[in-house]
């Protein structure tokens, strides 16, 4: 009686199972899991990009800052030689000439003076400036220079008072100097006025180019 009860006894208890000299790979151990009714994080909630390399950088859309389909105009800004007087233009200007008359070689200094013409709306000016006016060559209305009130260099300029109405259009404009911009890819000249005043060697000779004497 003695010996079944003691048998009975030591069997109720569970015998501890020895240690696996082959423990389970990690692919076959139970995955953390999140908190009941707690949202997963995506890697571009934690700050991530898709692809995992880092934070996400603002503005790195395919289209540029001007969103899907779409990109901002291009901004130059034009500026005289010490950059206290800056002009900034939005988008292509509506024409690119050239002009060779004697007073345009006269303020420039050079064979002919070459300049961008903008709608003012397009235009923001910033900083000091002096202005020179003089009357055109046609006599048809007042032409004025803005330069720089410390290294002198011309940026712009802009016309009014005209006698011929038809020519109140350029009212709306600032011409800006073309070398102001220092750019060598800005747009090529698709006008040349007063070519009978032009050195020999500095006619424009694109195909494209549209000549007045």
């Amino acid at each position: 009686f003695f010996l079944s009860f003691f048998l009975s006894f030591f069997l109720s208890f569970p015998l501890p199972l020895p240690a696996s000299p082959h423990p389970r790979p990690a692919s076959a151990r139970p995955l953390l899991r999140p908190a009941a009714g707690r949202k997963r994080n995506s890697p571009t909630e934690l700050g991530m990009s898709a692809s995992g390399a880092g934070p996400d950088k603002a503005g790195d859309s395919a289209s540029g800052a001007g969103g899907e389909g779409k990109t901002k105009p291009k901004i130059r800004v034009a500026r005289c030689c010490c950059g206290e007087l800056r002009v900034t233009c939005e988008g292509d200007p509506i024409r690119v000439s050239v002009c060779h008359c004697y007073e345009c070689q006269r303020r420039t200094g050079s064979a002919f003076g070459a300049q961008a013409r903008y709608s003012k709306e397009k235009v923001k000016i910033v900083g000091g400036r002096k202005t020179y006016t003089r009357t055109g060559d046609s006599k048809n209305g007042k032409i004025h220079f803005n330069f720089c009130q410390k290294c002198g260099s011309t940026v712009y300029y802009y016309f009014d008072e005209f006698k011929d109405k038809a020519m109140d259009f350029l009212k709306d404009m600032i011409v800006v100097t073309l070398g102001a911009f220092a750019d060598k890819d800005f747009p090529k000249p698709t006008m040349s006025v007063y070519d009978a005043r032009a050195h020999s060697w500095s006619k424009i000779t694109e195909a494209d180019c549209t000549h007045y004497d």
